[in-house]
């Protein structure tokens, strides 16, 4: 399949899929495609919108025709212009836009339009609430967006769309505190909000009736404004949750796409040890053909040589999955040298043609956290540096520094020589969309998905930065704790005549996987099948296994069916169930390894690690 067309199919799905109004275009301006919500908005159908440019949706605005002139330098900026329907009807609104490359390298810009006539709805509803009630009445039910007043936390009145987006009937608002609306993380912002009187705009948490959260934009209104004798709060509210994951599903889409660039390196990585494995291989076959002196030890090193190439492809697909990793990752103790070694091998192919690299990692004490996530984190500020440093300039350095940071936390800085940060971006650059890349080398999201990793992770990221002279950014984060569990570790290989012979269940689709493993399972009585039905037959009849190795992923009945099914007619067999694994793709495959009474078999795994698994379950 054409990679360009599956991504375009992608970003057309994303489209599909979001409420709000968003336009993809080249970056001349040419319309792609846009979402029903745009399409209705403007009066065009799917195959018109598709015909014009932004000039033909704009009231003759220089600000956006200056622009498109700059082929998207003002990306991520929030420009207002005033926008034309098909039918003559204008009205103002705020766009904000960002570049996004497909695997073929042509950019795409995705732009989010907000209708600030929505706005102009709730001022208009303020002004009606200090002349008439029943004004105000009319108004606010005929807003697109969400409005209650509000005393003291208490809501006094609320039309149908913020009631709507609580899940409540007519009136289930009313007398109900403000706190109780909203996430219980979220109160104790609300709280000083109010306190302060704050109109500044503002993202949060919504409860809906029946448990379930939406996200919300919110701005609140004092002014002069009376009901009913007593000063009184307007607050309009908007349902953002579809906006939000678009915003994710970009975020992702970011991701991949970071992967794809990083795609030639990595192969290079692979096919490196590759070689060396298929030819230790092809040299022991020789060895052993040619039976001579010395055969065996000579052999025996090719092999060990074949073992450590397969061992460092391992590390590598390791590596990948970890980068490609969305969920949290238990908190695990950290080698700092490592992470950074490892972030800058996966990097490497991007800097190493703009700028040599130096590290610092100082000695310290024990550091606690999620590997994945921090790794993430020092790869996308690695990539961010190299695309800050010009191709056609002289030699350029990038400086990775480790160093303690009081006495409970560390920090990590990244610094570059490159063309620097502009002041006006500068306080902006942890927003989505905000980039300093040229057109399609950046979606404007990587540094935001920093910032929001590293504050989950309880630290902070900042940036200081000189135009011309380059830019350092400085992760501060808690040392951590140790895990409440203890670690899983390997066992050591088992002595074998300590070790009884057992009877041992091998299920897996891969015909040359299970009989790999059947043969180093010499020492033991094995049984191969190919699915979880024929496994389920043998327990049927009567069968009895000391151990069940299973595969997790198979066609058909799944491993976790087949954990489930014993489960449920045979609870006892559970703790004599191995279940060998190469990831968990799906939720219910991570919930059934989740509840496993053993833990699983990563593959790959060498046959040391085997024996050793297979004799703790048979003492």
């Amino acid at each position: 399949m054409d990679v360009t067309l599956e991504f375009d199919a992608t970003l057309q799905g994303l489209l599909d899929a979001s409420s709000d109004m968003v336009v993809l275009a080249t970056v001349d301006g040419a319309i792609l495609s846009g979402t029903a919500a745009a399409r209705q908005r403007f009066g065009y159908t799917s195959e018109e919108l598709p015909g014009l440019t932004w000039r033909d949706l704009t009231v003759d605005d220089n600000r956006l025709r200056a622009a498109l002139a700059e082929r998207g330098r003002a990306h991520g900026e929030k420009i207002t212009v005033v926008l034309a329907c098909k039918g003559g009807e204008r009205f103002e609104a705020e766009l904000t836009s960002s570049e996004l490359r497909s695997p073929s390298g042509v950019p795409r810009v995705w732009t989010i339009i907000h209708d600030l006539s929505e706005r102009q709805q709730v001022d208009d509803t303020t002004r009606a609430l200090r002349e008439s009630e029943e004004t105000f009445r009319a108004l606010a039910e005929a807003s697109f967006e969400g409005i209650f007043l509000q005393r003291e936390g208490r809501i006094l009145l609320a039309n149908a769309a913020v009631e709507r987006m609580h899940g409540l009937p007519r009136g289930g608002l009313i007398g109900v505190h403000i706190l109780d609306c909203v996430a219980p993380e979220a109160r104790d912002d609300i709280k000083q909000r109010v306190a302060t009187l704050s109109e500044e705009p503002y993202e949060t948490i919504g409860v809906r009736a029946d448990g379930t959260r939406f996200f919300a934009e919110v701005q609140a209104r004092t002014g002069p404004v009376n009901f009913r004798g007593q000063p009184t709060r307007v607050v309009a509210v908007r349902d953002i949750t579809a906006r939000k994951q678009l915003e994710a599903k970009l975020a992702l889409a970011d991701r991949m796409a970071s992967l794809g660039t990083l795609a030639a390196g990595v192969a290079h990585e692979i096919n490196n040890p590759l070689l060396a494995l298929m030819l230790c291989i092809d040299l022991a076959h020789k060895e052993l053909a040619r039976g001579r002196d010395g055969m065996i030890a000579h052999t025996s090193e090719l092999l060990e040589d074949a073992a450590e190439s397969a061992g460092r492809v391992q590390r590598i697909v390791k590596d990948l999955r970890a980068l490609a990793r969305s969920e949290d990752e238990p908190t695990a103790k950290l080698d700092l040298a490592e992470v950074i070694a490892y972030a800058h091998s996966i990097a490497s192919y991007q800097i190493r043609h703009h700028a040599r690299v130096e590290v610092r990692v100082a000695q310290l004490g024990p550091i606690y956290g999620d590997r994945a996530r921090l790794e993430q984190v020092v790869v996308n500020l690695l990539v961010n540096a190299a695309q800050a440093i010009p191709n056609d300039s002289a030699e350029h350095r990038i400086d990775i520094d480790v160093r303690e940071h009081g006495a409970d936390r560390f920090a990590i800085e990244v610094r570059d020589t490159g063309v620097g940060i502009a002041p006006e971006l500068r306080a902006r650059i942890f927003d989505p969309f905000v980039t300093t890349k040229p057109v399609g080398e950046g979606t404007g999201l990587g540094l935001s998905i920093c910032h929001t990793i590293v504050t989950a992770l309880g630290g902070t990221i900042d940036v200081d930065s000189e135009v011309g002279k380059g830019t350092t950014f400085r992760i501060v984060l808690p040392r951590g704790t140790p895990p409440t569990q203890a670690v899983a570790v390997t066992p050591a290989a088992p002595d074998a005549s300590t070790v009884r012979r057992g009877r041992i269940l091998v299920i897996d689709d891969e015909r040359h996987i299970r009989e790999t493993i059947v043969q180093a399972l010499d020492e033991h009585d094995a049984t191969a099948v190919a699915d979880a039905p024929t496994a389920l037959a043998l327990l049927d009849r009567g069968e009895t296994f000391d151990v069940i190795l299973c595969d997790l992923m198979m066609p058909g009945m799944s491993g976790a069916d087949f954990y489930d099914a014993v489960e449920r007619r045979w609870p006892a067999l559970l703790d004599r169930i191995l279940v060998v694994t190469g990831g968990a793709v799906t939720p219910r495959s991570k919930e059934v390894l989740a509840r496993a009474v053993n833990p699983p078999l990563q593959k790959p795994f060498r046959a040391t690690v085997l024996d050793a698994r297979i004799a703790a379950l048979l003492r």
